[in-house]
């Protein structure tokens, strides 16, 4: 296949005209004549009102439900975002949407090994106490941080879809104005692709799963499967949860309880290590409008107060952990956090889920319920095409957060288990020698 890059008007009409194609051709260096041969046409938008919903929709079922039109266009007010159409003799065979985040992250000393070259080279620049700061495209969602936010259909060979991908991207970016692009947990076997178009590989913490026995039909069936020493745990942390009501959100509840909920929120991004943009929480209700059941908000209240909240994505039989927000004050002794992590599990189990993904961070404490950690790479290009060439470098010199694992349940529940657990993490499960 080839592909064509056209930039679709600032209009109202879904379709280009004659003269807008032949300006854009000449604006992107294409001949005109190349726009009537078979192949890829992609069209980049400003708004998902200049895209067809059922046709977006029709492809979007084959990446996931965040990926939807109507859950979409419910954050869109709250990002600077960029989508991308490709079309093959005029039908959809792929979608992307890239949203404008900052990213934050620590300083080059905290980030690089002490003797690296490249620590080095930062402090001869003066920049090494600075903290990393740099607008990005990312092609992820930023309610649950593993989720790529880009689809194409079956038909599509993959080598050709990271293709088109990548060069959906670079113009995107351009847009945005951004200094780079991340692509969000793109498939591997889109790598040889995206390599080729320059993108690195950037392996990031570890995104933590827990496979849900099927002989698990209650959260009394889970709490028996841990050993001892973490089952106590988990009644403790219930128990200095006690004062605490827990319920779910309605959309009322999301609208009156707008200021708090941005503000707890806020809270737990401003300790966070790595930044990457911020959701609106403004646009929970509408979010939740847009998938119903499958939005799960939860609220913790102390009396009348709101201290936490969590949320969560039902797609399929996997239940994905989102944004949390929470008072740290009173976290220690109301056990505000680990209780939510619990409650996640019984969430998952009364879905019927078979896979609960805590996403990223906080590994220690998720692996404590039982989480395993699960490898997953993104991929990154800058603009900057000697900062680009480097970069395969420096990411290699980045030093992840270590954690210990911990093996919450009982022995023998591990090995009963194992060739289960192996079907599902695959690698990720042999590096920890169970």
């Amino acid at each position: 296949m080839s592909i064509v890059e056209i930039e679709a008007p600032r209009s109202s009409s879904r379709h280009p005209t004659a003269l807008a194609l032949r300006d854009t051709a000449s604006r992107w260096g294409c001949p005109f004549s190349a726009l009537c041969s078979p192949g890829v046409e992609l069209r980049l938008h400003a708004s998902l009102a200049e895209i067809d919903r059922g046709a977006w929709n029709q492809v979007a079922r084959h990446g996931n439900i965040l990926l939807r039109y109507e859950a979409l266009a419910a954050l869109e007010p709250g990002q600077d975002c960029r989508y991308a159409t490709f079309l093959d003799d005029g039908r959809l065979v792929g979608v992307a949407r890239f949203r404008a985040a900052e990213f934050i992250g620590p300083s080059f000393e905290n980030l690089l090994t002490p003797e690296s070259w490249w620590a080095a080279l930062a402090r001869w620049l003066g920049v090494a106490s600075r903290p990393v700061r740099s607008r990005i495209a990312v092609g992820g969602s930023a309610l649950v941080s593993t989720v790529p936010t880009f689809a194409f259909s079956p038909e599509v060979a993959e080598q050709d879809a990271g293709r088109f991908l990548a060069q959906a991207a670079q113009q995107i970016q351009r847009q945005l104005g951004a200094s780079g692009t991340l692509c969000e947990s793109a498939s591997e076997r889109w790598a040889g692709r995206l390599a080729d178009r320059g993108y690195s590989r950037v392996a990031s913490e570890p995104s933590m799963s827990l496979v849900l026995d099927h002989e698990w039909t209650s959260f009394d069936d889970y709490l028996a499967s841990l050993a001892s020493k973490y089952r106590v745990k988990a009644r403790r942390a219930y128990a200095k949860a006690s004062q605490l009501e827990v319920r779910r959100l309605s959309v009322q509840d999301l609208e009156r309880e707008a200021p708090r909920l941005k503000a707890l929120y806020h809270a737990v991004v401003a300790r966070a290590r790595f930044r990457l943009g911020c959701l609106d929480t403004d646009q929970l209700p509408a979010l939740q409008d847009a998938l119903g059941e499958a939005l799960i908000v939860q609220g913790s209240y102390l009396g009348e107060q709101l201290v936490g909240f969590l949320t969560g994505v039902a797609d399929g039989e996997t239940l994905s952990a989102g944004i949390v927000g929470f008072d740290h004050e009173l976290n220690r002794p109301h056990s505000i956090y680990p209780r939510m992590l619990y409650d996640y599990v019984r969430i998952a189990l009364e879905l019927g889920s078979k896979r609960l993904d805590f996403g990223r961070t906080a590994a220690e404490i998720k692996s404590t319920v039982g989480a395993i950690p699960v490898e997953t790479f993104s991929w990154a290009r800058h603009r900057n095409p000697v900062i680009n060439t480097a970069l395969p470098s420096l990411l290699r010199r980045l030093e992840l957060p270590a954690h210990h694992q911990r093996l919450p349940f009982k022995k023998n529940w591990y090995s009963l288990n194992r060739a289960f657990l192996f079907r599902e993490l695959g690698p990720s499960l042999s590096a920890l020698r169970l």
